[in-house]
């Protein structure tokens, strides 16, 4: 059904190949009309380093947990274990990929299951239920299946600390719902869960404060639209204010649903006013999901002009590709990105003795790590942080360029095939490519098709394909003539190469 429904709503039918090719070339060339072309050498990566070397010293690590986010633990028997499965398998590539080969915590950014606050999610109403029923029961499961999940993965002595999503409760609506459900038969979790929490009172609300190995750990509920109550904005400020007040240089790590409008990798949710208060507490490093956009690339963390950072933790289920966050906006990929929601992925953050923050990033169905870390240095004696990744960053940051000139095109029937060499970044991987044509002599241009580059199937851009093949319809007629194709790579920034072109000539 996925796939057939994929079939309809795509206008081009993608095909992929992965051909043996060689580095860059040297910059310039010409195409099958003797204009000139634009590449150039970049460098593949094939091993990752750290954004900030020389900082982080992880031989003396505190504090490790896994930041994770959308779990999404199902209620039905067959999208359970698909679940399960996923979850299970984060938490152990988590402990593996850890440098101390073990956890403090497994922290979650929500969305823990589907339906206890989303009855859209509910999944078949049995006879003489109510829907409302059915979403009691099936909540309920989901909850079960989670602590059954984490108790099979998670080590004994591995701290669970989460906020809630949208799915699952709304300023408080479900909060002793999930509680009532992590506590086990006879409460016999409780303890393990929830008796290090320091504020019983935010904790029935869905708001939550921690310490974890001498850190502060804070969740924060929201509501729909990411909108939270004032109880809440307060409740967060006078935690910041107390942690603050106690020790001005101490990083506090906050879990909440919904990431940052106006930051890079964000395209909606959280609430301004949550946002005014983060402003003045650069101490603070908020983790979020909630929009399912992939971690592979440089923007996954942002940090605001007055410091504090926020990052986007992933999904351990259902990436969507057509999320990708950038400052274009979403866009839809041409090609049936299946695959692509079977990706899962998170977060492994490392503390150091100094209180430098180490976060790197790993797919789970790969295996590998997938981007270069990102290592934040820790707070400054006056409180402030050094505003090493804002938006400002971009500036430094080079376009994307393509490896060779060689495109080749050729008409058949209403159809376009297309084949062009891949693109590359001197920092990370393409993220997609844009394809237009233009009639010569009337100027009538098509729309613009976006061409996935595949990079979630790859842990580094030196494993990507070095060839794309492309069939598709233009979507302007194509009768006797002179045709431009051009082709342009575009990173997640988004940054965009000069164009590839290539003139194809209809006879």
């Amino acid at each position: 059904m996925i796939k057939r429904l994929f079939a309809l709503l795509l206008c081009v039918a993608v095909m992929f190949s992965l051909v043996a090719c060689g580095g860059g070339s040297e910059s310039g060339g010409t195409n099958n009309k003797g204009e000139k072309v634009n590449y150039g050498s970049v460098k593949l990566i094939e091993e990752y380093e750290d954004t900030i070397t020389g900082v982080f010293d992880e031989k003396n690590i505190v504090l490790t947990f896994a930041a994770l986010s959308d779990t999404h633990l199902a209620g039905n028997e067959q999208q359970y274990q698909s679940s399960y499965d996923r979850f299970t398998k984060a938490i152990n590539s988590c402990e593996k990929f850890a440098t101390t080969k073990k956890l403090d915590a497994i922290c979650i950014a929500g969305d823990l299951g589907n339906c206890t606050n989303s009855p859209a999610n509910v999944i078949g109403v049995k006879d003489g239920q109510t829907k409302e029923q059915a979403q009691a029961e099936q909540g309920k499961i989901e909850r079960e299946n989670f602590l059954r999940a984490y108790l099979a993965a998670a080590d004994v002595k591995t701290k669970l600390f989460y906020c809630l999503g949208n799915h699952d409760s709304m300023n408080g609506s479900n909060a002793q719902l999930y509680i009532d459900s992590f506590s086990g038969k006879n409460k016999q979790y409780y303890n393990r869960f929830y008796g290090d929490d320091l504020d019983k009172e935010a904790l029935v609300k869905g708001n939550r404060h921690v310490k974890i190995n001498g850190y502060n750990f804070l969740a924060l509920e929201g509501s729909a639209e990411g909108k939270t109550d004032a109880d809440g904005h307060a409740w967060l400020e006078s935690k910041i204010k107390s942690i603050i007040a106690e020790d001005p240089q101490q990083t506090i790590f906050l879990f909440h649903h919904y990431p940052p409008t106006g930051l890079a990798f964000a395209t909606s949710g959280q609430n301004s006013g949550i946002r005014k208060i983060l402003e003045k507490y650069p101490q603070v490093i908020i983790f979020a999901g909630h929009i399912h956009a992939q971690i592979d690339f440089d923007n996954t963390i942002m940090q605001s002009d007055k410091g504090y950072i926020a990052v986007n933790c992933g999904a351990v289920k259902n990436i969507n590709e057509t999320r990708l966050v950038t400052t274009s906006g979403d866009k839809a990929i041409n090609v049936a990105n299946e695959d692509m929601a079977e990706q899962s992925q998170g977060m492994v953050v490392e503390v150091d003795k100094s209180g430098n923050v180490r976060i790197s990033r790993y797919n789970f169905v790969l295996g590998k790590k997938i981007a270069s870390s990102f290592v934040i240095p820790a707070v400054k004696k006056d409180g402030t942080r050094s505003l090493d990744y804002t938006k400002d960053r971009k500036k430094n940051i080079s376009a994307p360029v393509f490896l060779s000139g060689d495109v080749s095109a050729k008409k058949s029937g209403d159809m376009i095939k297309l084949t062009f060499p891949a693109a590359a970044s001197p920092t990370q991987k393409i993220y997609r490519y844009e394809i237009t044509v233009t009639n010569t002599e009337t100027n009538e241009k098509s729309d613009v098709k976006y061409v996935s580059s595949l990079f979630y199937k790859y842990s580094t851009p030196a494993e990507m394909p070095k060839e794309y093949s492309v069939n598709f319809a233009p979507g302007i007629t194509m009768k006797k003539g002179t045709y431009k194709i051009e082709v342009v790579a575009v990173d997640s920034w988004p940054l965009k190469s000069k164009p590839l072109t290539y003139q194809l000539v209809v006879k």
